[in-house]
């Protein structure tokens, strides 16, 4: 009989994890796959290096989700193996931040930055740096998860403002929708189908891009003929897949 090491951790695919991590599951969805963690070890620790990724994307929210207490005891271990991970993943980033990147390629200028901080304090920047040179693509990615039409305007707007800021050859920004903030890309529920479908045709070096976790859940639920995107939405990977790799590639992360 084979260990549980032996073997792929048994029955959690990478997406469903991602999705587990992302919280994207209901709740009988997670209890499958926090009784999978306790049984296998291997997958134990990759939750913990998923979340671990995840923690690089919350570096900047000031109000962190409050942990939950409601799992029964045998869990509590594994719970907090994956909440010391990603506290871990984020005091690494804090000291990343403080330190960024002497070159400073691909980094907004510290006025355009406070320009967007200045906001509501829903907009979070992930890193500062040094002012960039002129000639410099500044690289941002900006993250909704809210069905809120309010914070989906506020989105719209802020593109609209780092349009502004610079031009389109000095400029690259990726809004990246999961849970509620797909519904701004919804052809069909959308309160702002139209801005959007002006806004791609405008900004060349603009890209809207639709998680692929959230969007698998919706056709479960729906249908798959009943999830409508608008046109030129692009569906990528995960949203924490996404916003990691980004990160990785230098470019700012605003959580909005």
């Amino acid at each position: 009989m084979k260990q549980p090491d032996d073997d792929a951790p048994e029955g959690v695919s990478e997406e469903t994890l991602n999705a587990f991590v992302d919280d994207q599951l209901d709740a009988g969805e997670r209890g499958d796959v926090f009784e999978a963690i306790n049984r296998d070890r291997r997958l134990t620790e990759r939750a913990c290096e998923l979340t671990r990724l995840r923690g690089m994307v919350q570096l900047a929210y000031r109000d962190c989700p409050k942990p939950k207490h409601s799992q029964p005891a045998p869990r509590n271990l594994i719970i907090r193996g994956v909440a010391a991970a990603a506290l871990l993943a984020l005091g690494a980033l804090l000291g990343w931040v403080a330190h960024p990147d002497p070159g400073g390629s691909g980094i907004l200028n510290e006025a355009a930055l406070a320009r967007i901080a200045r906001h509501d304090g829903s907009f979070l920047v992930s890193r500062v740096g040094a002012p960039t040179p002129a000639h410099d693509v500044r690289h941002v990615l900006l993250h909704l998860t809210s069905s809120s039409p309010q914070r989906m305007e506020l989105a719209l707007n802020e593109v609209q403002e780092l349009m502004g800021l610079f031009p389109r050859d000095q400029l690259q920004v990726e809004v990246v929708a999961n849970a509620g903030g797909i519904n701004l890309l919804r052809a069909d529920v959308s309160p702002y189908k139209a801005r959007v479908e002006e806004m791609i045709r405008k900004y060349p070096n603009l890209t809207f891009l639709a998680c692929s976790n959230t969007v698998a859940k919706l056709k479960r639920k729906l249908g798959p003929g009943r999830v409508d995107l608008i046109p030129n939405i692009r569906v990528g990977p995960t949203a924490v897949h996404e916003i990691v790799t980004r990160l990785q590639e230098g470019w700012i992360y605003i959580k909005v």
